[in-house]
């Protein structure tokens, strides 16, 4: 074995892996690849690093068996994109490289991968669960009026420019029909959601259903002791607040020229030095000047509304869809783990 090769060097030839990514892309609509895919194609020339991630034993870009079947690095480019794009919106990994987070997408692919293929096995082999050809005949002609305007002849056209047969794209809409199928039999429908857990979860969480009083405020910068003057004689002779502001050229917080500051929660808002003298404020009233770093502000509260908690009539659907969501989180985790479990699964890559 070469003592230089790719770090992620998984299929035979550069031509094989450029027709396997054309594949993916023109089916999924995806614009890029991650680096490790393009590391494959072109990345020949790297060093193996101390601790390789894939086995150099390995062929034909087989990253694992499970019961005995295969699974290849195909069969991870469609959960990709998903799981880069988790990783990068919650902020999963922070002080990590675009490498690290390639390596992670890899590796959290391939389980997708596996536990979508126990998924698929556990259908077959369980004599209850069968869906009727015609409903898949039914969801590829619904795919076709919708995606291809009616045309068969489209619909193959894309094929064949794809390089995939009708039978294989077939197979990959009854598995994804097989996926709900078994989502329903061994989740959702196992899934019991009574008034009182609501109610429960309602009294459990009332911050989280309360609205927060929030005040109206407007503020009024002056920049110099001439301008403040001129402000405080003004405000004096009960001159109207965004008038003066207009009349002088002012401004309120972002260039407002009626000084509004919109709709705040004075507590959580605003700092001390102006929540303080906000908070005394009655509606309409104007605050004394406040100086700060030189400058002079004049806070005027425009309106008010109290804080209060929504009825539980109004968020008992909001509050079902959060724990239902939660409990299919949770019987699902548990059933992968189940089949997992049950199977025999061999990596070829070195699990991280």
């Amino acid at each position: 074995m070469p003592q230089k090769v790719s770090r992620i060097c998984l299929l035979k030839t550069k031509q094989s892996i450029r027709f396997l990514i054309g594949v993916y892309m023109k089916l999924k609509g995806i614009i890029y690849i991650l680096f490790f895919i393009a590391a494959t194609v072109m990345g020949q020339h790297l060093t193996t690093p101390a601790n390789p991630v894939i086995n150099p034993n390995m062929v034909d870009g087989v990253l694992a068996h499970v019961n005995g079947k295969p699974i290849m690095l195909t069969d991870i480019y469609p959960y990709i994109p998903a799981n880069r794009r988790k990783i990068i919106e919650n902020n999963l990994m922070p002080n990590a490289t675009s490498y690290e987070i390639d390596e992670k997408c890899l590796f959290l692919s391939l389980d997708d991968a596996i536990n979508n293929n126990l998924i698929i096995e556990a259908y077959h082999n369980n004599p209850d669960l069968s869906i009727p050809a015609n409903y898949i005949d039914q969801r590829i002609n619904e795919i076709i009026e919708t995606k291809f305007g009616g045309s068969r002849a489209k619909l193959i056209e894309e094929l064949v420019k794809s390089r995939l047969t009708y039978q294989a794209w077939r197979e990959s809409i009854e598995e994804n029909i097989i996926q709900s199928a078994m989502f329903s039999f061994n989740i959702a429908q196992n899934i019991h959601i009574s008034n009182s857990d609501i109610f429960k979860e309602y009294n459990s969480n009332k911050d989280k259903y309360t609205i927060k009083s929030s005040t109206h405020l407007g503020i009024l910068q002056a920049e110099t002791e001439e301008v403040y003057t001129n402000v405080v004689a003004k405000l004096a002779a009960k001159e109207d607040f965004s008038a003066i502001i207009k009349e002088l050229e002012l401004t309120g917080k972002e260039n407002d020229p009626a000084g509004s500051i919109g709709w705040v929660n004075i507590k959580e808002d605003l700092t001390p030095i102006f929540g303080e003298p906000a908070t005394a404020l009655k509606v309409g009233e104007i605050s004394a000047p406040i100086s700060v770093e030189g400058k002079y502000y004049f806070i005027k509260k425009f309106e008010e509304k109290p804080g209060y908690q929504k009825p539980f009539t109004e968020v008992r659907k909001e509050i079902e869809a959060e724990i239902f969501a939660r409990e299919v989180e949770r019987l699902k985790a548990e059933w992968i783990k189940r089949l997992r479990s049950e199977a025999a699964i061999e990596y070829h890559i070195e699990k991280r």
